[in-house]
């Protein structure tokens, strides 16, 4: 399947099936090959397991293709962020400042804004932290510049807490 998506021009398909065979969601591939590996080593694992005769777990076996690990970029073209910028310019509350923030500090990962916390924003910029694609690395950092616009947006947000977009109930909260 994996070579098969390589020859229709969907390379990052590939990457995607591998990463579901290795996951815990796909029992098949995962979890009965480990509990028939297990089975002479682990007494914990039914002895059933031994009928299946595994020798090996195919989707451990599989690896990723690095090359094919690119970000899928779909920017907005001009016509479509004035678009964008005219519904949310003036939208209120804070629906209407997180969007703000959101286009104004460069297109950030939602996940990113809405952990953005009150200590990692200063008068000239603020960090976000960056965990996609890097399980075992540890955040990577992204420190922004902080522009009037940005510092509008996060004003409207009314920090309350430790995170800059509270998630606690406000009246009239947009």
């Amino acid at each position: 399947m994996m070579g098969r998506s390589l020859r229709f021009g969907r390379a990052g398909c590939s990457n995607s099936c591998t990463d579901l065979a290795r996951s815990s969601a796909c029992l098949l591939f995962v979890a009965a090959p480990k509990s028939a590996l297990d089975v002479n080593s682990l007494a914990s694992i039914p002895p059933v397991f031994k009928t299946f005769q595994i020798t090996s777990n195919p989707a451990a076996l599989t690896k990723r293709d690095a090359k094919h690990d690119k970000a899928d970029k779909n920017p907005l073209n001009i016509p479509e962020l004035r678009a964008y910028w005219n519904l949310i310019k003036t939208a209120p509350g804070i629906k209407g400042a997180a969007l703000r923030l959101h286009l104004w500090s460069g297109g950030q990962r939602v996940d990113q804004i809405s952990k953005l916390k009150k200590r990692d924003v200063s008068e000239a910029s603020f960090t976000i932290y960056d965990n996609k694609g890097r399980p075992g690395q540890g955040p990577r950092r992204h420190t922004l510049p902080m522009t009037p616009q940005i510092k509008a947006a996060i004003s409207e947000l009314k920090p309350d807490g430790e995170f800059v977009p509270s998630n606690k109930k406000r009246q009239n909260a947009g």
